[in-house]
């Protein structure tokens, strides 16, 4: 065991979970066990915060794990940093977009690689805004709660990068001025004349000052569905 109760609680927490053969074995992994060890990026935390946990789970939880994300393995801990790792399956090729087999529409299928903000749907922190300011909703801006609504608004943000190939308000700092102009409805403006029209009208109403006027997810999905059948079909 790892000696932190909090990661053993979490360690034996995701093991009662399991209940399928092919369903990943959550567990501790020794250090030791590793070989051939080569750093590429920095990371990991010293700190078991409900932060750190909630990442985790965001990968190993049956509420958000699927096809869609990627799988993790465990934990285990350097022993010369005391950096606590999380174990993923080793990549081989380009996991984040993989084979489908499971419909005859669709060739490949994307998964979610950073669970570090992941969360409950009802879950709302009202002390702290998080994000890149150009996805964040005016209302969040303001000291409001996040919504589902304020992440519809967010995914246009997405949808409007997708399009251009830019990032929202690429040209402005992104400062106390671009938060009160983002407030008072000013919206990136989209010119690209390939973009289609359905898709950039969902956009626009993903980024509507007004939240009632947003799409539901559901909606965005069904959409999306549409927009991607209608192509194949052209």
């Amino acid at each position: 065991m790892s000696r932190n109760a909090k990661i053993d609680s979490l360690v034996q927490e995701m093991q009662s979970k399991i209940n399928k053969p092919d369903d990943v074995t959550f567990e501790w992994i020794p250090y030791n066990q590793f070989r051939n060890i080569i750093e590429i990026d920095k990371g990991g935390s010293q700190n078991i915060s409900d932060e750190f946990l909630n990442e985790i789970k965001g990968y190993s939880n049956k509420v958000y794990s699927s096809d869609y994300s990627l799988s993790i393995n465990g934990l285990s801990q350097d022993p010369d940093t005391k950096d606590y790792i999380m174990v993923l399956s080793y990549a081989a090729g380009n996991i984040l977009l993989i084979p489908c087999f499971l419909s005859p529409n669709t060739d490949y299928m994307l998964s979610i690689s950073d669970m570090g903000l992941c969360g409950e749907v009802g879950n709302t922190d009202e002390k702290n805004i998080y994000g890149v300011m150009s996805y964040i909703v005016s209302e969040v801006l303001r000291g409001k709660l996040y919504t589902q609504a304020a992440d519809i608004y967010s995914f246009g943000m997405v949808i409007y990068f997708i399009a251009t190939g830019r990032q929202p308000f690429a040209n402005r700092a992104h400062d106390g001025i671009l938060a009160l102009d983002i407030c008072n409805g000013i919206r990136s403006k989209i010119n690209e004349q390939g973009a289609p029209e359905c898709y950039v009208d969902l956009m626009k109403r993903c980024r509507d000052v007004n939240p009632d006027k947003k799409p539901k997810a559901t909606e965005v999905e069904e959409l999306i569905d549409l927009f991607h059948k209608s192509c194949r079909t052209d």
